[in-house]
């Protein structure tokens, strides 16, 4: 008895760290396109008449969104199976969950007078992937959920390019792209609420305390998402 729990917690830890150096990697990997972009950006004068919030504000918009379209560009890899076989490879999202978050933590590290909205939703999507390591995405629907929401919050990369790249260029040559960026990130939050929605209304019976403290947690990352939503326009003295 004594020696299975023991084998059951070192196949626990072992299991962990295995899928926690994934994290470490991709943190140290943004880190390291945040130093390599900061040196590309600081060839252009209006880069270095920003401030150092800003500077670093765009570094890190910069890199999010190449990232992101990264991850949308494997998302393919994820829902095929689902879709044809109706299986959740857990590997692939504890990987792409991590590859997502690393950029949330790098941030909290980088820029350290983050807002209050932006701060607690990194800090949440950071402790959502740490903790769903150790979830079964075939049998859990706030597995289900969690995963959905980043993926199609990736499908917004656009956003975090414009949030960048608006203090680069004159609003008069970014109002097409803004717009632009406005309908992705409303399509990408429409599919976003749909699918939780829905999985809350067809799934109400089943639910527990551990999927009310998702929806918990959801709340803050949903405030920093409305108040970024390019329907009121990307105030342009907002700064994440």
């Amino acid at each position: 008895m004594i020696n299975t729990q023991l084998e059951t917690y070192k196949s626990f830890i072992t299991h962990n760290l295995y899928y926690y150096q994934y994290f470490l990697y991709f943190f140290l990997y943004v880190r390291f396109l945040y130093s390599m972009t900061f040196f590309t950006l600081k060839k252009y004068n209006k880069f270095n008449n920003l401030d150092l919030y800003k500077q670093k504000y765009i570094t890190k918009n910069i890199v999010k969104s190449f990232n992101l379209l990264i991850l949308t560009i494997f998302t393919p890899t994820i829902l095929y199976p689902v879709f044809v076989y109706n299986t959740w490879n857990n590997h692939y999202i504890y990987i792409c969950g991590f590859f997502y978050s690393s950029n949330d933590l790098a941030a909290l590290t980088y820029i350290k007078k983050l807002p209050v909205n932006t701060r607690n939703h990194h800090m949440i999507t950071t402790v959502l992937s740490i903790v769903s390591v150790n979830i079964d995405y075939n049998n859990s629907i706030l597995a289900k959920m969690l995963i959905c929401y980043t993926l199609f919050s990736s499908l917004a990369f656009p956003v975090n390019t414009y949030l960048g790249v608006r203090y680069l260029y004159d609003k008069e040559k970014l109002v097409t792209f803004k717009k632009f960026t406005r309908n992705v990130y409303g399509v990408s939050l429409t599919l976003n609420w749909l699918y939780h929605i829905t999985s809350i209304i067809y799934n109400f019976n089943l639910l527990g305390i551990s999927h009310y403290l998702y929806f918990f947690c959801l709340f803050w990352i949903i405030k920093d998402d409305i108040i970024l939503m390019p329907a009121i326009n990307f105030i342009a003295s907002y700064n994440m």
